[in-house]
């Protein structure tokens, strides 16, 4: 089996994790209805998968030591699975509370198993690829949810669907262990020559206490925290906002996702081409001026679908180069001999960053109504834009002074 045949089944599960955290997203205003829930409490449900996501990512490099890629990623998609099975048939609200916590342990296993293995064997631009492959998963969701729900009448068989994609996955790699196991030893050998100290060596040699003293670390972590909880923010209420705030059908406020999602996939795949052409600091500023105006667009109360379409591609096109330009951006300040290290605190106070963000998300909603939600999200961003913008301005100081 060649080197191929496993990255495009990594590629596959990749795109999975996006398509199965977003399924419930996309229906969600139809999903309360049915089972006489708040639409607030999505982001109490969203927040116990991220904090689920945050736990398990503690302890998945144990895990892959111990039974190998192969069967880390099945044990993701196999959690997965059940999460989505469980959506088919829930009633209340708590079940579908249980039903993300089973997701983000599976996220957070598939995410970290997948990109520890593309790391080791290939370069930057793969790596940049499998990412894209959660965009087109979190594409994916919302069409199998209108294709659902337009000809079959039950959003609870889109579910249905995705988790028979993720069990048809999960044979193909049970089928491939062998080959992947042959395959991962002799990719082992190799990296052992070109890398005496791997960089997740390094990483696990370096305290948070010694990071945190680095000068502009802390902003950079609290800088990751507000990226990514807007991020997570737009991927949870989005479809959400459109259909109460603009009163259009459930069907069509989860084409809204699918085109927000498509649109952030197909730039960062743009993105990944012409990245050496462009200054990183210049994309990241560009981004969130232009996420900056997509949120401002959501205040128009403009009900024509096709408004609705650009909005979504405006935030789309915003959102894409954030989290994968700041990890890059991250080099050029402080260097890669820590890189690691600093990535791997950076990602804890992003996670921190959704969930937090969700659940001060969720209290807006329920005192207030979806519609002050907005102010929060351009809060949000506008913060974003101040804590870069001095970032940068102490970079440039420095460099001038030296």
């Amino acid at each position: 089996m060649s080197m191929n045949n496993f990255l495009f089944m990594i590629f596959g599960g990749y795109v999975l994790y996006g398509l199965s955290g977003n399924l419930l997203n996309s229906v969600w205003p139809e999903v309360a209805n049915d089972i006489s829930a708040e639409v607030a409490l999505l982001g109490i449900v969203a927040t116990f998968c991220n904090l689920a996501s945050g736990i398990t990512s503690a302890l998945v490099h144990r895990i892959r030591r111990h039974l190998g890629t192969n069967r880390t990623i099945s044990i993701g998609l196999l959690c997965m699975t059940i999460c989505l099975i469980m959506f088919c048939f829930s009633t209340n609200i708590i079940t579908i509370g249980i039903a993300f916590v089973i997701l983000g342990i599976g996220n957070a296993i598939v995410d970290i198993a997948s990109n520890s293995y593309i790391v080791k064997a290939y370069d930057a631009k793969v790596g940049s690829m499998l990412h894209a492959c959660w965009g087109i998963g979190s594409a994916v969701g919302p069409i199998i949810m209108v294709f659902a729900m337009t000809f079959l009448n039950s959003y609870r068989l889109g579910f249905a669907i995705g988790a028979g994609f993720n069990i048809l996955v999960i044979l193909i790699l049970r089928f491939m262990k062998r080959n992947w196991e042959a395959h991962k030893g002799e990719l082992s050998e190799e990296l052992v020559k070109l890398h005496s100290v791997s960089e997740t060596e390094k990483a696990s040699l370096i305290k948070f206490s010694d990071v945190i003293k680095i000068k502009l670390v802390p902003v950079v972590m609290i800088c990751f925290f507000f990226a990514n909880g807007f991020n997570g923010l737009i991927n949870t209420w989005i479809a959400t906002i459109f259909v109460t705030q603009r009163n259009i059908s459930v069907v069509e406020g989860a084409n809204t996702a699918t085109v927000f999602f498509a649109t952030l996939t197909i730039t960062r795949i743009i993105l990944g081409f012409i990245a050496g052409n462009s200054k990183t600091k210049t994309v990241i500023i560009r981004g969130i001026i232009i996420s900056l105006l997509g949120v401002a667009m959501m205040f128009v109360q403009e009900k024509n679908i096709m408004f609705i379409y650009a909005n979504a591609m405006l935030l789309g096109i915003g959102i894409a180069p954030l989290i994968p330009f700041l990890i890059h951006y991250l080099k050029e300040l402080f260097g890669s001999d820590i890189i690691g290290a600093i990535i791997s605190y950076c990602a804890v106070f992003s996670m921190t960053g959704v969930a937090v963000t969700s659940l001060v998300a969720t209290f807006i909603v329920r005192t207030f109504g979806v519609g002050v939600i907005q102010w929060f999200i351009i809060l949000i961003v506008i913060v974003l834009l101040v804590l870069y913008l001095y970032i940068v301005g102490k970079v440039e100081n420095k460099r001038s002074e030296g």
